[in-house]
């Protein structure tokens, strides 16, 4: 079992910390919003890493990462407990006045705390290892409270009948709070069963209906984002599913469409409403108008604009929404602001091939055959592994007429992926067209092995 962790170094935690503390100094930006902050300060040159398009929820450890969450009030008062731990601590280890069950006691729990401590400061630990963090250093305060270390004073709240009063009020008041955390937690918890379900019914099963049946019920046990982005997602592979559809009458699809696009506009929508701060719900609200922007529906492309340009606002260091929006534009047919995106999100990474390609296919469009190979050529050139790069390449050379390169392109992409067909086919037209006549036969002969219905391979066998 293969397992690969990546974090944030400990400068780069440092940094992003930094940052937040200008913003948020007290407080820091809020529970669980590390990842909010790393993308819009996360330092540039990690576009230029495999992990470029990476939203990290922690830094390099636990403790560290709540500086950001949590500001100085909660640094300092982390400061202030692991002061006071280790103190007493080394006070528990050189106390020499205790019985041997005691002693035991204090020095292991001790011992075993200060380690998950130092582990939950280097490292991200799981839910687990949190608890037992905890509960050792539970264990340890209640040690040297038995090995009389820490000093007890009692309040009696019986007497006073006003005390009284107030007292079993506010118990009453925390056993109620106990009772509805509890329902809370419990909901969250079996809509994250129901959301595993439809993960399964979609990418196991192939059961798209049965997917949507468990989102539906996730949403409505937990509003979550991620289950209402999921769902969004999902109702756009019906929009597909059901334009592909030729058994259905014209009118029978319409309205199914119109009813299919109501519900992830519905869905995507209040994504947004949860969670407005998360550019990922502004990308998954955009993605719905701009499917319908190639029917001409009337402001689906200002819609469209408005959600991904929020979505930039709140992640302005990423190369691929600039992407998106390029996207957009050439499927509105605004090749000059398309072209404009591409060159901003390559400035950003230089080396995303992605944008490369987009650009290349704009080039190809517009006649300009020559540009786009040479797009296409630096995309290879920046992503020497990827067989999918050569082959697009050896296309463009081969429609330029230059045989001998496209040659060259799809012999690299048969070997980055030696099972790869369509290299092969059009290899084997390169050789023919440079009179390689026994190399062609031979990649065809191959061919033929493997697709032995493929009528049009036998007519270039014969010929």
């Amino acid at each position: 079992v293969n397992n690969v962790e990546v974090r944030p170094s400990f400068a780069a935690t440092f940094d992003i910390a930094k940052q937040s503390l200008k913003k948020d100094p007290l407080f820091g930006v809020g529970p669980g919003r590390f990842a909010t902050e790393w993308i819009t300060s996360k330092p540039d040159a990690i576009n230029n890493t495999v992990f470029w398009a990476t939203d990290f929820n922690y830094g390099i450890g636990f403790i560290p990462s709540l500086v950001v969450t949590t500001g100085l009030v909660g640094a300092l008062a982390w400061l202030v407990f692991f002061v006071l731990f280790v103190y007493m601590g080394f006070k528990a280890l050189f106390t020499r006045a205790l019985d041997m069950f005691s002693r035991f006691t204090l020095v292991s729990s001790f011992i075993l705390s200060l380690y998950l401590w130092i582990f939950s400061f280097v490292y991200v630990p799981s839910a687990t290892m949190l608890i037992l963090t905890f509960l050792f250093t539970g264990l340890f305060m209640g040690s040297l409270i038995e090995a009389g270390l820490v000093k007890i004073r009692s309040y009696n709240f019986v007497k006073d009948p006003r005390t009284s009063f107030l007292s079993v009020l506010i118990f009453i008041i925390l056993i109620i709070g106990l009772i509805i955390t509890t329902y809370a937690v419990g909901r969250r918890f079996v809509a994250a069963t129901y959301y595993n379900k439809a993960l399964v019914e979609a990418n196991v099963n192939n059961n798209i209906d049965g997917a949507e049946q468990y989102l539906v019920k996730a949403v409505n046990l937990s509003g979550n984002d991620l289950y209402l982005r999921t769902l969004t997602d999902l109702e756009l592979i019906k929009i597909n599913m059901l334009l592909s559809r030729k058994d259905t009458s014209q009118e029978m699809l319409q309205s199914q469409f119109r009813t299919i696009l109501s519900a992830a506009q519905s869905a995507a929508q209040g994504a947004v409403e949860k969670d407005k701060t998360n550019y990922q719900n502004w990308l998954t609200l955009g993605k719905v108008y701009e499917s319908v922007v190639p029917l001409n529906i009337e402001g689906a492309y200002e819609s469209a604009q408005a959600a991904y340009a929020e979505a930039r606002k709140l992640n302005p260091k990423s190369p691929a929404i600039l992407l998106v929006i390029a996207r957009l534009d050439v499927a509105h047919k605004d090749i000059a602001k398309a072209k404009k995106e591409i060159s901003e999100a390559l400035k950003l990474k230089g080396d995303y091939t992605d944008a490369i390609f987009l650009l290349a296919q704009i080039q190809v469009n517009e006649g300009d055959l020559k540009s786009a190979i040479q797009s296409v050529e630096a995309a290879a050139y920046l992503n020497s592994t990827n067989s999918g790069v050569y082959f697009q390449l050896g296309l463009l050379r081969y429609e330029d007429k230059n045989y001998e390169g496209a040659a060259s392109a799809f012999e690299q992409a048969i070997v980055l992926t030696p099972g790869y067909a369509n290299a092969q086919y059009f290899l084997g037209l390169s050789y023919e067209k440079l009179g390689k006549d026994a190399e062609a036969l031979a990649l065809f002969a191959k061919l033929k092995e493997t697709n032995p219905n493929n009528q049009e391979i036998d007519l270039i066998l014969k010929n």
